[in-house]
């Protein structure tokens, strides 16, 4: 259990670690602001958000499909 919770730990360590940004030079002036809080916001240019949905939404699919195909009976 605590090897468990150590990597979860080191995957929230990953998320938040200060990155590099980068651009991709199409429509890199269009950003999304999503505010946070009312005291800051997190502004990412519409390409990085629709390329980031191109990943997320077939994962979310799929997990959800999978807990769909458990099947709690006992026999």
């Amino acid at each position: 259990m605590i090897s468990g919770w150590g990597f979860f730990g080191s995957w929230i360590g990953i998320w938040f670690a200060p990155q590099e940004r980068f651009t991709i030079p199409l429509f890199e002036q269009v950003l999304v602001v999503i505010p946070i809080l009312q005291l800051t916001a997190i502004s990412t240019p519409i390409v990085h958000l629709m390329l980031s949905l191109l990943f997320l939404l077939p994962g979310v699919w799929l997990g959800i499909a999978g807990v769909r195909k458990t099947d709690l009976k006992m026999v």
